[in-house]
């Protein structure tokens, strides 16, 4: 099975933005995925597990076997057993093949200390992920239905 973690840092960064989820009021679900998004890596590094339930899709399922129980379980244990975290979230495409799906390819770099700028990148000890996302609309809100992960490559960048 590869590895949970990965599954865990693909739930945290899409799932934990309870304050900003719930974008009832607006038209543009472009924008509504975006504010989750930014709000998500900061809910991350705030390592917040009670924002991150109400996101994950009852449905939720991936390639690995994880279905929504599998995923909560495994976020609870990776929060404990990590210090600090601190991300740098980059979009690199957005699509909606249906009004209520929608579709994220996520480049994520993640680290134990506070990176500054696109500079620090380069002295990184960290890992770095790209996250192929797929969300549902479900009672009015974004929810993760969908994660595949796998490490991130040069072309990933291009």
């Amino acid at each position: 099975m590869r590895s949970l973690r990965a599954v865990s840092i693909a739930v945290l960064l899409v799932v934990s933005s309870l304050p900003v989820a719930g974008c009832r009021g607006t038209t543009d679900p472009e924008r509504e995925l975006r504010e989750l998004l930014r709000g998500a890596e900061a809910a991350v590094e705030a390592k917040d597990f009670g924002a991150l339930r109400p996101l994950l899709s009852e449905r939720y399922s991936d390639a690995e076997g994880n279905d929504r129980r599998r995923v909560e379980a495994v976020l609870r244990v990776w929060l404990l057993r990590h210090g600090e975290i601190y991300l740098v979230t980059r979009v690199q495409d957005l699509r909606f093949p249906a009004a209520d799906r929608a579709q994220v390819v996520l480049l994520v770099a993640m680290a134990g200390e506070r990176i500054a700028d696109s500079a620090d990148l380069a002295g990184l000890r960290g890992d770095l992920y790209r996250f192929d996302l797929d969300f549902a609309a479900e009672r009015g809100d974004w929810r993760l239905a969908r994660a595949a992960w796998r490490p991130m490559e040069p072309e990933d960048l291009l």
